[in-house]
This record gives C-alpha cells, sequence and structure tokens, in this order.
C-alpha cells in the first residue's frame, strides 16, 4: 500500500508580514539619522580642510606680497565704480591654479567677455563647502542682466572686511568715526592714477568697514594684526542666498559701485536673517548644524557657534583694537 506524502508548505500569514515591516521600518528609522549625521561629519571635514587651503594661500600670499589680499583688487587700474576683482582671484596661484591666473587678462575687468568666458568654465568646488546646496541660480546684476548669472560659481566662503559695530547700541567704535582715515567704516578710494585716499560713504552697499584683514584696495600685513593672528578672522563660511543681500555671487566678483560681493561686515550673529536689503552687512553662517567655520590669520581654522556673543564675534572680526578675547 503507497503512502502518499504530504509536504506542509510554510508562508508567512499578513500579520507576519506586517510585523517584518514595522521592523525594518524601525531599524532604517534608526540607522537613517546616523547615515546623514556621519554623511554630515564628512562634509563638514572637507569644509574645515578647504577653509584651512585657504588660510595657508592667504599667508603664502601676504609673504610674496607684504600683506593679505584685498577684497577688491584693481587689476586693470580702471576707474572708481568700475567691477573690481575679488579675493580668491588673487590666492589663485597659491591654488595650484596658476595657469587659470595667468590667463586672466589684468588689462580688462571682469565683465569683459574674454575673462568672463574663461571664469565660466571654471567651476572653484574648493571655494563652495559641500554641505551648501543653493537652491536656484540666482541674478547677480541689477535692472535684469544676467551678466552675473552664475549660480554653479558662487563663492561659499566670504572675505572678513572688518567689524561694523554701528548697530550695536552698547558696543563703542573699534577705531574712531568715519570722517578719520584709520576708521573702520572707511573704503580707500582708488583713482585711475593709482592715488588712494579716504572715501567715507554710506550710500550704495553701506560702510566697508576696513578693521579687519581681507580690506578694500590693499589687504592688511602682518605687522598690523595686534590683536594676533590666531585671534583675527580671514574668511567665514556665508550660505545666504537671498539675491537682494548681494551674497553668494560667483568668486571672481570683489566689488562694483560701492558693493562689496566676496567680502562682507560682520555686524549681525551668526545664522540669523535680519529683514531688509542688508548689503555689505550680511551675516555669516553655514549649513551646518549650530554655527559656521571660520579661517583666522594663522590659517587656524576655528567653528564657532551661532549663540556666541556678538561682542565676541567683533574682537574677533578686527585686527588692531588690542581687545582680549573673552571665553566663549
Amino acid at each position: 500500500m503507497s503512502r502518499m506524502s504530504r509536504v506542509s508548505q510554510k508562508a508567512f500569514t499578513l500579520v507576519e508580514l506586517l510585523v517584518v515591516i514595522a521592523i525594518i521600518g524601525v531599524l532604517v528609522g534608526l540607522l537613517l539619522p546616523a547615515v546623514q549625521a556621519a554623511r554630515e561629519a564628512a562634509r563638514r571635514t572637507t569644509c574645515q580642510n578647504q577653509l584651512r587651503q585657504l588660510g595657508l594661500a592667504c599667508q603664502n600670499y601676504a609673504d610674496t606680497n607684504e600683506g593679505f589680499p584685498s577684497s577688491t583688487r584693481n587689476l586693470s587700474n580702471d576707474a572708481v565704480g568700475q567691477p573690481r576683482w575679488g579675493y580668491a582671484v588673487s590666492l589663485l596661484p597659491f591654488m595650484e591654479q596658476a595657469n587659470l591666473y595667468d590667463r586672466i587678462n589684468p588689462l580688462l575687468s571682469w565683465e569683459e567677455a574674454d575673462n568672463l568666458n574663461l571664469l565660466r568654465s571654471t567651476e572653484m568646488t574648493q571655494l563652495k563647502c559641500p554641505s551648501y546646496q543653493p537652491t536656484q541660480r540666482l541674478n547677480y546684476a541689477p535692472s535684469g542682466s544676467t551678466v552675473w548669472e552664475d549660480g554653479p560659481h558662487a563663492i561659499h566662503y566670504i572675505g572678513i572686511l572688518g567689524a561694523n559695530v554701528t548697530e550695536d547700541p552698547v558696543m563703542p567704535p573699534l577705531l574712531s568715526d568715519c570722517d578719520d582715515p584709520g576708521s573702520p567704516y572707511t573704503m580707500q578710494k582708488e583713482e585711475a592714477t593709482g592715488r588712494r585716499e579716504p572715501d567715507c560713504f554710506s550710500g550704495g552697499g553701506g560702510f566697508f568697514a576696513n578693521n579687519g584683514v581681507i580690506t578694500p584696495i590693499q589687504g592688511a600685513d602682518f605687522r598690523s594684526i595686534a590683536d594676533g593672528t590666531t585671534n583675527t578672522f580671514v574668511i567665514g563660511e556665508n550660505a545666504h542666498g537671498d539675491p537682494d543681500r548681494l551674497v553668494n555671487r560667483p568668486w571672481w566678483v570683489g566689488a562694483h559701485v560701492r558693493y562689496s560681493y566676496s567680502a562682507k561686515n560682520v555686524t549681525y550673529p551668526i545664522n540669523t536673517a535680519p529683514e531688509g536689503n542688508l548689503r555689505n552687512d550680511v551675516p555669516f553662517g553655514s549649513s551646518h548644524p549650530g554655527g559656521a567655520h571660520f579661517a583666522m590669520a594663522d590659517a587656524s581654522v576655528q567653528f564657532l557657534s551661532e549663540n556666541i556673543e556678538m561682542r565676541t564675534l567683533f574682537y574677533f572680526a578686527s585686527r588692531q583694537a588690542a581687545e582680549v578675547i573673552p571665553e566663549f
């Protein structure tokens, strides 16, 4: 007598399947933040390294040229009010980009077609934090012009002109008033003849502070950094992309018609967004949680909390007020 063997088939019930799915969902929910945190930590490390390399480039430039790069370099000796080059252009030979620097025509402004086409063909990823993700292309020119429309070329690491304490009701001026050539709110005007003279103004983009390191026309030298290179800002992160605030422009843009683009005043707390057209006073900040990185004049990099006291930021931004930096 033959027996028919029955093979039992096992299968998941609907309840068991739902339980498995729920467990997988919980595991993914637990792991995803850890993965995201690890990725942000890697991006943050890359950002620190990029700023450190910029700091070293600034030091090498200062050693070679007896001063740090200026925020508004005039390569072509053009008339006042014409487009000027940003600090990053001066650093190209010290960033393994000497070939690009040599191809720039110094007799023309960056708006001229030959220079502009060359610059647009080069995206300097080392000038942008990997955590910074602009959501749209920005219009970089007034009146609807598209001459400056280069979103992929936006610079994230902004030079620091100095401290603008005019918005602080308690902080006294770090130097003197605007009528004094040593004022922190003076832009050095350079005529076509090369002559320099004080040019105080409050129109256009507002004051250009000159008590920092990446100052207009001519950057500071090591001897003028009385507060010490370890305690003085050179470059900071800026993640704001509001077109009205004149920030995150192409890396080669320095200043135009008294608006500063690749360098700003330290005026407001980190990661804040005051209302209005802040122009030269856009707050520094980053896409990193809790604060932003700053390169110091000794090429070190510090991550400062967004809760740091404004007075401490002012101290770091100025180079020669002989302040004692408080603990933070």
